[in-house]
């Protein structure tokens, strides 16, 4: 009885022993998988900041030039920028003057125009108490017209 106990009690050690060889194992694959989880952690941040070093270089590069990572970054971008909108902008003013000045001139032409037109043209009245009807004088004849009751105009000459 104490050899069958004992057979028993070593297969049971010998199963516990697999058991621990096989935990043994899985831990070592999870450790295994957990550090090369971490290296490419790292490999993947150390390439971020790479690339945001370099982002911020380029950015540096486009604000103010001088950093030597692009060809003809030597003008400070954010000078020429704002000396374009300056340049821009007084053009801008420049052609609304000019602009705004020939709409002035064109509108004085108009009114120039209607004037002369004007100055010729009758111009026509009825006087109140005696009912009869006056204009200035022009370049034209009126006259009514006995028979019809009509006003007809002439040239003078």
């Amino acid at each position: 009885r104490g050899a069958e106990t004992a057979q028993t009690g070593a297969e049971t050690a010998k199963s516990g022993a697999e058991a621990a060889r096989r935990g043994a194992e899985t831990a070592q694959t999870g450790a295994e998988t957990a550090k090369s989880g971490a290296e490419t952690a790292q490999l993947e941040a150390e390439a971020a900041k790479r690339e945001a070093e370099t982002a911020e270089e380029m950015a540096k590069s486009w604000a103010v030039g001088m950093t030597g990572i692009r060809e003809g970054e030597d003008t400070d971008c954010s000078e020429f920028f704002s000396r374009q909108s300056q340049n821009s902008a007084a053009l801008s003013e420049d052609y609304y003057k000019r602009t705004k000045q020939a709409g002035d001139n064109a509108i004085n032409a108009l009114n120039g125009a209607i004037d002369r037109i004007n100055q010729n043209a009758p111009k026509f009245w009825i006087n109140p108490e005696d009912g009869i009807l006056y204009h200035t004088a022009s370049r034209f004849t009126w006259v009514v017209n006995r028979v019809t009751g009509q006003l007809e105009w002439g040239l003078t000459v």
